[in-house]
């Protein structure tokens, strides 16, 4: 039985990894730095949207469909999202904001 839990999860852990992806810059950091850069008095904010500026028009070049960024209402969207998961790389919340 022991064995067998064992090669469960073995199994299970390759397949996170296998759906894990590398993101560079602040897109990778997670929503928690991303919210308290944006609250505060922090030289990051302004990496963080740039950052996601950035990746939607690299977004918009790799597909025909096209991401219209309107920054007021989804930067509020963003903050939202990521307040309840701190934990996920802000990049994970702008793919749900996308879709």
């Amino acid at each position: 039985m022991k064995k067998l839990a064992i090669a469960i999860l073995c199994l299970m852990s390759a397949s996170v990894y296998a759906q894990q992806k590398n993101f560079y810059g602040v897109g990778g950091l997670s929503c928690e730095k991303f919210v308290d850069s944006y609250e505060s008095v922090d030289s990051q904010k302004q990496r963080f949207l740039d950052w996601i500026t950035g990746y939607i028009s690299g977004s918009n070049h790799q597909t025909e469909s096209q991401w219209v960024y309107q920054p007021s209402s989804d930067i509020v969207f963003v903050l939202a999202e990521c307040k309840k998961a701190p934990r996920k790389p802000l990049v994970y919340i702008l793919n749900q904001l996308n879709q």
